[in-house]
Formats: C-alpha cells, sequence, structure tokens
C-alpha cells in the first residue's frame, strides 16, 4: 500500500512540473514572439534618437493610424510619434471612418488591409467617398505583397503600398512624399482661387472704368466741333479723344481676357517708326512739364514688323514714360531705331539715376522695390517693365538694358525681322 502511495506522489509531482515547465516555455514563447515583432519593425532606442534628429519639422502633420493588432499598434505609434508625428490610433475600420469624418486636420491614413470589421479596402473606398486622393492620402500596409491586393488597393483609391515587415526609415519617406504632394496641390489650388480672385477684380475694374471714358470720349467729339481745327484748343481736345479712345482698347481686351500677359492680338506688318512717333507725340506734354527733350532717330527705311500696334504701343509707352518719370529737370531722352539684316533694334535711353547691379538682376521682377524714385514724385505699381518683358517676348524679342548708378540707363529692344 505504502508502495502504491508513493507512486502516485511521484506521478503527481511529475505532473505539476510538466504543468509549470509548459507554462514557462508558453511566456517564452510569448516574449520571443513580441521581441521578433520589435525586431521586425526596426524598433529599438538607438533608431528612435536616429529618427527624432532627422523628423524635428513634421509636428505640423497629424497621421490616422488603422491597425488591429495592439503590440504593431503600439510600436507604430511610438516610432511615428518619436518622428514628431501627431498620431491618433485606433483599432477597426469603423472608427476609422468615423475619425476621418470629424478631425479635419488628419494628413495622412496609414491603413491596414487586414481588420476584424470592415477590411481596408473598403474603409479605403469609404474614405474617397470624402475626400479625393490628395486631400487625404492613404498609405496601405499588408503582410502579404500579393498583386491582387496592391491592384485591388489602387483600385480602391490608395495613395501608396507598404509591405510588412517594414523599415522606419522607408515608411517616414513615403509619408513625407505623399504629405509633400498633398501640401503641393493645396498650394496649387490656393493659387488658382487667387488668380480667379485677380481675374474678377480686374473685370469688374475694366467694367467700371469703361464707362466714364465712353462718356469723356463722346464730350470731346462733341467740343472738337465747336473750335477751330488749327486753335490750340482743338489739338489739346483731339489729345483727350486720342487718350480716352488709348485707354477704351486696353479696357475692352481686359474685359476680352483679364490676364494682362495674355491679351489677345492680332498680327499684321507694321511700320512701328509710326507707332513711336505717336508714343512721342501722346507723352510730348509730360516731357515738355518737366522740360525734357525726346529726340528720336529714325531709319532710312520703313520698320516692319509683324506685330499687335496696341501691344507694342504698350511697350513703348512703358519705357518712354519710365525715362520721363525717372529723368531729372532739363535733361534729355534718345531714342535710336536701326535695322540690320536679321533685327530690328529700337533703344531708349535716358538720364536718370540709372541700377545697381541687384536692381538689373530683378528688373523684370513684378513689384520689386528698386532704390530709385520718381524726380516729381509720380506713382509706379512696379508692374510696367515685367509687362513689357512678356510682350516682347511673346514676338520673339528681347530686351536688355545698360546702366549704371547714377548714369541712367540705355533700353535695348531686339525684334527679329522674319
Amino acid at each position: 500500500m505504502g508502495y502504491l502511495i508513493t507512486i502516485v506522489s511521484t506521478l503527481i509531482v511529475i505532473f505539476l512540473v510538466y504543468r509549470f515547465w509548459i507554462r514557462f516555455k508558453e511566456k517564452q514563447i510569448n516574449i520571443t514572439a513580441y521581441n521578433e515583432k520589435i525586431s521586425r519593425n526596426s524598433f529599438i532606442a538607438s533608431d528612435l534618437i536616429s529618427i527624432s534628429k532627422i523628423t524635428e519639422n513634421n509636428s505640423q502633420y497629424k497621421i490616422l493610424v488603422v491597425e488591429d493588432d495592439p503590440v504593431n499598434r503600439k510600436i507604430l505609434t511610438a516610432q511615428l510619434s518619436s518622428a514628431h508625428y501627431n498620431i491618433v490610433a485606433v483599432e477597426t475600420g469603423t472608427e476609422a471612418i468615423k475619425v476621418i469624418t470629424q478631425d479635419i486636420d488628419i494628413d495622412l491614413v496609414l491603413l491596414d488591409i487586414m481588420l476584424p470589421d470592415l477590411s481596408g479596402f473598403t474603409v479605403c473606398r469609404s474614405i474617397r467617398e470624402r475626400f479625393n486622393m490628395f486631400e487625404k492620402p492613404i498609405i496601405m500596409v499588408t503582410a502579404k505583397n500579393y498583386i491582387k491586393d496592391l491592384v485591388d488597393g489602387f483600385e480602391a483609391g490608395a495613395n501608396d503600398f507598404i509591405t510588412k515587415p517594414y523599415n522606419i526609415y522607408e515608411l517616414i519617406a513615403r509619408i513625407n512624399s505623399s504629405i509633400s504632394l498633398k501640401r503641393v496641390v493645396e498650394y496649387n489650388s490656393s493659387l488658382e482661387k487667387n488668380n480667379k480672385l485677380k481675374s474678377d477684380i480686374m473685370d469688374m475694374a475694366a467694367h467700371d472704368l469703361r464707362s466714364p471714358l465712353t462718356i469723356i470720349s463722346g464730350y470731346a467729339n462733341r467740343l472738337l466741333k465747336r473750335f477751330d481745327p488749327k486753335g490750340i484748343d482743338y489739338e489739346n481736345i483731339s489729345k483727350i479723344l486720342r487718350s480716352s479712345n488709348k485707354m477704351l482698347s486696353i479696357i475692352c481686351k481686359l474685359l476680352k481676357d483679364s490676364k494682362y500677359e495674355n491679351l489677345p492680338i492680332d498680327i499684321e506688318p507694321v511700320d512701328i517708326s509710326n507707332l513711336i512717333k505717336k508714343s512721342i507725340e501722346f507723352y510730348s506734354d509730360s516731357a515738355e512739364s518737366k522740360y525734357q527733350n525726346i529726340i528720336c532717330t529714325y531709319p532710312d527705311q520703313a520698320a516692319i514688323l509683324n506685330i499687335d500696334s496696341d501691344s507694342f504701343s504698350t511697350i513703348i509707352d512703358n519705357l518712354l514714360s519710365n525715362a520721363i518719370k525717372y529723368s531729372p529737370l532739363h535733361s534729355q531722352i534718345n531714342i535710336d531705331i536701326k535695322i540690320n539684316k536679321n533685327n530690328i533694334l529700337i533703344s531708349i535711353k535716358d538720364q536718370g539715376d540709372g541700377f545697381t547691379k541687384d536692381e538689373i538682376e530683378n528688373l523684370f521682377v513684378k513689384y520689386f522695390p528698386f532704390s530709385s524714385s520718381a524726380t516729381q514724385g509720380e506713382s509706379s505699381v512696379g508692374l510696367g517693365l515685367s509687362i513689357v518683358k512678356s510682350m516682347v517676348s511673346r514676338y520673339l524679342g528681347t530686351i536688355t538694358v545698360e546702366s549704371q548708378k547714377g548714369e541712367g540707363s540705355n533700353f535695348i529692344l531686339t525684334f527679329p525681322r522674319e
């Protein structure tokens, strides 16, 4: 009997020892599996320090992490947080859809394909019903790397894919690439809205200016009939009429296309000498008021260019008005027209203050602040030279400037004859 009790006791002890050993091995296996997940995701302290150093500017971005596995979710959150992203982490597809609907600040979604309630593809399609690919970029995460998963994901609206186990640096690079593209699209959209606003303002301004100019032109026409064509009053009223008609012509074009640089043009052979004469006549009073003398040297033959008369007049008007505006009293402005075998050259030289080297490099930049000021306080917007540059380029021409500070400027236009 005692022998039997000894055998039973021994068996019980063996059984208990076996149970203890089994539980110990299970815990060891779980720890190993956890460590493998950490290892697969490159999650070690030195990596976190390295990541933190190279991603300090990511704090403005918010990422939604959709991952059902608690260990993977914790690791991924830690990694991306160390990269200075703001992280919102959820477990299910239903939670993801709720967050993306309510939180407008989410910049990107990191979406696992395998979720407990909805597939990642279903969640992706649901997000795309509300937001396009650039409003909410989606990077899908998969462990299978099947071609079908890739195709299904892109068809559902994913921007990118990454396969487990992934390298954290690759993941961050893909995240930054998607967010950068999102920012570029947002910036372009903002530019388009601003251009639309600018066009609307130009349309309104042009429309409102046309009515009073039409009235001025009408009164000038009526006044001309009351004066002697040989008298000074007739000449002055004629200048008013020409000025108002010129402004009306420009405004009518603005109403057709509010982007001034892209005004419609009517190209035809024109003797530009005649157009330059008209511009000189138009600005003669302004020059005389500052005791300035405009001298133009014309070629012996007709200077014919295939060009739009209004556009060419705008080019000359801008350069000539600038010369008058920035030249001192009792100075001289020289205009020279030359014709060679291939080109027609027009130079407009003034005796103004000239430009510095830095100013010459930025001469045709809109709104660039120049150091020189108009000699009689005339106003300047800062658009004239950029408009000239655009118009000259339209006719395959070039514009250059020779200038030194304190020694005046010489603007040289070159246009191909054919």
